[in-house]
């Protein structure tokens, strides 16, 4: 299991362009709310990340790093380069199979976050 702590996620945002407003721990969201996943929920929080873009979420899963913008007013996937086909992905979400893998992910996201922030402005005039 990948493990995240706040400062590898402030480091990755800042590291991927991002401007990091605050930082909130969550509960972690995957694991159930029992005794038994006590101490992963525990030793594995979520971070949510508040940018100029709005709400990112992120949190480690079972085999993987579970990245959601669905708060940034922004919907469609990221851009898939070849060979990775394979990645669940969602409109609003998308999982890395290491850090490695999300910081990738969140220089995609914060490319068409300010696209699509540019293409808004733009409309606006």
């Amino acid at each position: 299991m990948s493990q995240l702590t706040e400062e590898q996620v402030k480091g990755l945002f800042i590291a991927s362009g991002f401007e990091i407003k605050k930082i909130y721990t969550l509960v972690n969201k995957y694991w159930p709310d029992n005794e038994h996943y006590q101490e992963l929920r525990v030793k594995n929080p979520w971070f949510l990340v508040k940018t100029q873009f709005g709400f990112i979420e992120v949190g480690p899963r079972k085999r993987v790093i579970h990245l959601d913008w669905s708060e940034t007013g922004y919907e469609g996937a990221l851009p898939v380069a070849e060979g990775e086909e394979w990645i669940t992905s969602g409109s609003t979400y998308v999982h890395s199979y290491s850090v490695d893998k999300l910081l990738i992910n969140l220089m995609k996201l914060k490319t068409v976050l300010t696209n699509h922030d540019n293409n808004k402005q733009i409309n606006q005039c």
